[in-house]
Parts: C-alpha cells; structure tokens; sequence
C-alpha cells in the first residue's frame, strides 16, 4: 500500500475506534483497498455490466472492501417456526418482518448484518430483504420487473462497491447495479428502472412475536462461521461521518449524519423523511394526503445492533413504521390519542387496571383509539383492547435510514432525494 492510502487508512482508524479490529483485518488481508487503488479499477474484470449505460459517474463509486460477493447473499434462505426461534434471538433485538396474504416471515438484523441481502419468496412474490448497516437503510424490494414488455424476476448480490456509504447490489441475470437505498438501477442494462418498495416493519423481536405469532423466523445459515450475534460495526454509531462516505457535504442546520430517521413513501407526492429525535418527542404522528391517512408511530422496544459488540446488548433507540388507517382485514380506522382519563369517558373500560393499559400506551403515557370500533392499538399496529383485538393495522411503505440516507436517497419533509 502507498503512504498516501496508508494515512488514509490511518485516519479512518483513528475516526473510527470502536471497529478498528474489522479494519485492521481488512487491510492485512489485502482486501480493504481505501487509496491504493480506484473503486473502479477491476470492474470489467468482475462484471459482465455494460458501463456504457449509466446515470451516474463512476467516480462516484468507492471500494468497500470485500470484493463482488464478498458478503455473500442468502439464496436459499431456512426457516423455523417463530416459537421454536432458532437464531436464539432476545426479546429487544431488532428485525424486520415482511407479511402478504397471511404469510408472516421474520428477518433478523443479527443475520443481515453479516449477508446483507436475502433473496426470498412469500406467498408467491419474489422479493429481496436488504439492509445497509452503514447506512441503517432496510428495504423490501419485489424482485419481479417488466421488462421490453416481459416479466423478469432478478435476484440480487453485492458488488463490493459502495455510493455514498450505500451497498450497490447487482442482479445476477444482467449484472446491472442498484442503489439498495432507493432500488433505483444507476449502471447497466436496466439503468433508471426502478423496484418497487414493498411494505414491512422493522421491530424488535418481542413485538414481532406478538404481532406476527404463527410466523416464521429466518434461520442462521448452517454452512457459515460468521459470528451471528457479533457486532463488526463496533461503535459506528457514535461516529461523526458514515464510513468511506465521498457524497455531498450536509449543512450545519442539518440533524447529525449517523442520526436515525424514518422515510415515509406514501404519505403524498413525495417521500416524508421524519428524524427520530422528533418522533421521541411525537410518538404518533397523521400524515394526510389526497389519497389517503398514513400513521407514523414510534416504538421505543428496540436496541440498536450497530452499537455495543453484540447486537442484542446496544443501546434502546427504538424503532418507527408507518401504518395506513385500515386493518389488513380492510376494516376502515380513526384513530386518535388519549390519555387514560380521557378513554374512560371514550369507552367502557371499567375492570381493566391502569397499569395494563399503561402496558400499551406510547412513551408519552398516551393509547391509540380508533374512534369507529373503540379498539386499543398499540405502537405495532396490533389491536389489544375492544372489538378489534388481534387485527393489525396494514403496514405502510415505510423505511429505517441514518439521517443522511434518507436525505439523499428519498428527501427531507416531502423534497425529493439529493440524488437518483
């Protein structure tokens, strides 16, 4: 390595301590190439990619490390049965779950966090799970496109390479590379097509349990030696700056980088970005549009897995889904919030004690009440008191980022992204 990639090396050791054993490995071994050489250098050499089609420029693109495939995809993912919870999850553990017809599966962070993407399919859909740990990004794509008039279903792997801190997948049908923070193809045969974001949930595995009992829970891959409950981000989240981040600079009335946030993708026009620090303090929030009411809650049951050297050990930072005012079953709601006072004049709760409703309430001591069937909701969108209990509120299109993230790849308070 030259001096110039050595002190650049040095530098991002030194920014970012609690890691410096996962980058220190990286470049002993060889594989962790920070200036010694371009992004770009080996691309035909790896990928059958037409660069000649593109959106962006290749400058853009830096070396994360591994090579192409180098955090390997799960393709033919295992499951158990949620109550038999295999992976030996904790109760504040934090996971994403994906629910169509029915069909509930659990995706753990702890697992994600090694493989990054899980090619999958439920109740009949193909459909990519992906999460960025730099980025704090979880997505569900529909692997299914059209294309020239035909539906193609693509699976997906990772390049190695990252744009702004972000994972850039590639499909292995026509090796075209996406932006997992947008599902936007940037270089390649399906350059500007995008894939569809599908609504899921990210909670901690306790709430997942209850609102998605009978489910299914992804199961650690048995031919791997990766350290599945392991942290390898030690500390990032305290960092200043996203790791090998080379996009534009934030001003400094912006939120910190490495902030969480939440984007909301049907809300409106454009995406809604909400940053956590105000959903701490406005734990339920109505976004009205045109077409129809979305409810963005936060939770606060959640431990972050980027934190401490395990993930199940992080500190409490809570989790945030967006909800559209119906059940699954179709069922239309209203909902509001009320203290507990003010929901013994709503509804007959006599013979339940304080303390069980205050088991449901949000962090601010108030219960969600849906208006038309004097049903509780809790933070999860599942009913807990009145004629609904046991319905769930249908999910929305909804997405976990760092604060960064989601300004440059879906916006601010209803701006469209920075970029594609």
């Amino acid at each position: 390595m030259s001096n110039t990639g050595i002190h650049s090396a040095s530098r991002i050791i030194r920014k970012y301590s609690g890691f410096v054993l996962v980058i220190w490995l990286l470049l002993s071994s060889g594989i962790f190439h920070i200036a010694s050489q371009p992004a770009t250098a080996t691309l035909e050499s790896e990928f059958s990619t037409d660069f000649t089609l593109r959106s962006i420029d290749l400058d853009e693109i830096r070396s994360g490390g591994p090579p192409k495939d180098g955090i390997p995809a799960i393709d033919s993912p295992e499951f158990s049965r949620l109550e038999e919870n295999s992976p030996g999850l904790t109760d504040n553990e934090m996971v994403i779950a994906v629910s169509m017809e029915g069909v509930h599966k659990i995706y753990p962070l702890r697992i994600l966090i090694w493989h990054e993407i899980v090619n999958d399919t439920i109740a009949g859909t193909p459909i990519a799970v992906t999460w960025c740990p730099l980025c704090n990004s979880a997505l569900v794509f529909n692997r299914r496109i059209s294309h020239e008039g035909r539906s193609l279903v693509l699976d997906f792997g990772t390049t190695g390479r990252l744009r702004y801190s972000n994972l850039l997948m590639y499909d292995r049908q026509t090796e075209t590379w996406w932006q997992q923070g947008s599902g936007r193809a940037l270089i390649g045969k399906h350059t500007g097509t995008q894939l569809e974001i599908l609504p899921s949930t990210v909670m901690s595995f306790k709430n997942a349990s209850r609102v998605y009992s009978g489910g299914m829970v992804l199961k650690s891959p048995e031919d791997s030696a990766r350290a599945y409950g392991m942290n390898p981000y030690r500390g990032y989240e305290d960092s200043s700056m996203p790791l090998l981040y080379n996009g534009p600079d934030f001003p400094g009335d912006q939120p910190p980088m490495l902030d969480r946030a939440v984007v909301v993708h049907n809300a409106g026009e454009n995406p809604v970005t909400i940053g956590y620090a105000r959903l701490r303090a406005e734990p339920f929030m109505e976004l009205n549009s045109a077409d129809n009411t979305v409810y963005l809650i936060y939770d606060p049951d959640a431990r972050s897995p980027l934190d401490r050297g395990r993930v199940n050990t992080g500190r409490q930072v809570g989790t945030a889904n967006a909800f559209l005012d119906k059940t699954t079953e179709g069922r239309k709601v209203d909902l509001q919030l009320l203290t507990l006072n003010a929901l013994d004049s709503a509804t007959d709760s006599e013979g339940i004690s304080s303390d069980q409703l205050q088991e449901y309430a949000l962090n601010d001591g108030r219960l969600i009440f849906d208006r038309l069937s004097s049903t509780i909701f809790d933070a999860n969108g599942l009913g807990v008191m009145g004629p609904l209990t046991g319905s769930r509120l249908s999910p929305g299109v909804s997405v976990q980022h760092f604060w960064f993230s989601a300004t440059i790849f879906a916006g601010n308070e209803g701006q469209n992204g920075l970029f594609p």
